[in-house]
């Protein structure tokens, strides 16, 4: 981490209103890494204010391209996980879609795209690239998410995984994303969720609150409203693939997934975070 912040010793920080509702007001709820989280009066999301440029945080990535995954060390453990995760993701996706072109941003080492790619025609997309050895044939491109590198290229499904709470503009990539989809194309996004339990009544405790690399989390009212700005209508929410396997004793059962149902339960009443699925309205 030492060396990490050492790229923002002499960098200039901006400051931002809200960017999930362009709210200038809120109170510091966090400091942590010389960075300071806000809490936005107005849509109760949080977001790094002041913060580092995008061309900062470009060159950040550029040094340190695990932390596009949020953690500096990958381990034997957390790619076991990422598999899971991975097969929980495409599990969720053919609830809402069955074929098509697929566009994953923010790919990293590829796993969800190979699971993908069997049913689905699959592109990945992300600004440090780290694919792992097995996935090496699947199609990806190094690129920023503010400007989606597909011309007029259509999807019928864009996946973002991870993703809304790396970057330094979001209403940019929703309106890319809304873009390179096809008519009734599926999104399916997660990110971090500001109204899970630990998020509201002890943020000093949350994990999740990792500047800066982690720059936004947003409340579910602030995402709704954001992706119904850009044209999106809700589907489905779910919970987050990794909730059985980083819950204590619970990831100790021979099948965890078989208490789904309550970890799904206990996403929509905000306890845990959620897994969303939007179609492409306008």
């Amino acid at each position: 981490m030492k060396d990490l912040l050492e790229l923002f010793e002499t960098t200039p920080l901006l400051r931002v209103d809200c960017p999930a509702c362009d709210s200038p007001g809120g109170t510091v709820a966090v400091v942590r890494n010389g960075f300071s989280f806000v809490l936005c009066a107005n849509c109760s999301s949080f977001f790094v204010n002041p913060r580092p440029a995008e061309k900062s945080l470009s060159e950040m990535y550029e040094a340190f391209p695990e932390l596009a995954a949020g953690r500096a060390i990958v381990t034997v453990s957390d790619s076991l996980r990422e598999h899971r995760e991975a097969v929980y993701r495409l599990r969720c996706l053919f609830e809402v879609a069955s074929s098509g072109r697929l566009l994953d941003v923010g790919c990293g080492t590829g796993e969800f795209l190979r699971i993908a790619g069997g049913h689905f025609d699959v592109t990945g997309i992300d600004i440090a690239p780290r694919v792992a050895l097995q996935n090496e044939r699947i199609p990806t491109v190094k690129g920023n998410a503010r400007t989606l590198p597909f011309g007029t290229a259509k999807f019928e499904i864009v996946t973002a995984f991870e993703v809304l709470e790396h970057l330094a503009e979001t209403q940019n990539f929703l309106d890319e994303v809304h873009r390179v989809l096809d008519d009734r194309g599926v999104f399916i996004v997660q990110t971090g969720d500001a109204d899970t339990l630990l998020a509201r009544i002890n943020p000093q405790r949350w994990r999740y609150l990792m500047p800066p690399v982690h720059l936004n989390v947003f409340s579910r009212k602030a995402l709704y409203a954001q992706l119904r700005k850009t044209g999106f209508e809700f589907l489905k929410a779910w919970s987050f693939g990794q909730a059985p396997s980083r819950t204590p004793l619970i990831s100790r059962l021979s099948n965890p997934e078989a208490l789904r149902p309550v970890f799904d339960y206990a996403a929509r009443v905000g306890l845990l975070g959620q897994m969303y699925a939007f179609r492409r309205a306008s």
